[in-house]
């Protein structure tokens, strides 16, 4: 399993990335919290290239039986993270809208030497210790009162990963689910469609150096 401290510091560094975008130059906070990833874990970081933190966007479609999560217009930043672990790399994308609105999409157990494309099951919630490769796709729209509850939480499913290079990342993912609450209540559940282009991505690797991953 993904440990919860890691969880923590990546999408704390996704979201300190994404307020960086406006600078031409990484800020002190973030040069500061890189040296907190090196100092928890002991492992270097590689952050992303000014032109990223300048160019960064994304083109989203992501429903939840026809309803979408972001506006139509909403113009939308993304970040990607890469963490090795051991013979395998947790893969995060995180996509922010204007406002309050965020997706995040964890990925456990990429074989080092993947080939793409790229399918990956979705886990029933929460990731697992087995060695098999599982996801978790949510939207958070944390000024809404039912932010807790996540939106468009696929159960079943899979991920596709179609094109990983330094500027341009395309996926889609098709499944069923709903909130939180729903996990155990299939009867219940949505079909959840997303289709991604994330373009000039802030990239950030842990453990491992961006040209062994993104060609």
């Amino acid at each position: 399993m993904i440990k919860i401290k890691n969880v923590y510091l990546i999408g704390l560094l996704g979201i300190i990335i994404s307020s960086c975008q406006s600078d031409s130059k990484k800020s002190t906070t973030t040069k500061a919290f890189e040296q907190l990833i090196k100092s928890q874990n002991g492992e270097s970081v590689e952050q992303p290239d000014d032109y990223a933190l300048e160019n960064s966007q994304a083109k989203v479609s992501y429903t939840s039986d026809g309803v979408s999560f972001f506006n139509k217009n909403e113009s939308l930043t993304c970040n990607v993270i890469v963490k090795q672990n051991n013979h395998f790399l947790e893969i995060h994308f995180q996509i922010f809208g204007e406002e309050s609105k965020a997706v995040q999409i964890n990925i456990q157990k990429v074989p080092l030497d993947f080939k793409l494309p790229l399918k990956i099951p979705f886990a029933n919630l929460h990731l697992t210790d087995e060695d098999t490769m599982q996801a978790i796709l949510t939207g958070m729209d944390l000024a809404a009162p039912e932010a807790s509850l996540g939106f468009g939480i696929p159960f079943e499913g899979h991920l596709t990963i179609k094109k990983m290079n330094q500027k341009n990342i395309t996926f889609d993912a098709v499944g069923k689910g709903g909130d939180y609450m729903a996990s155990e209540n299939p009867e219940s559940w949505k079909n959840i469609k997303l289709n991604a282009e994330l373009i000039n991505p802030m990239i950030t690797t842990i453990g491992i150096e961006k040209s062994n991953i993104f060609k």
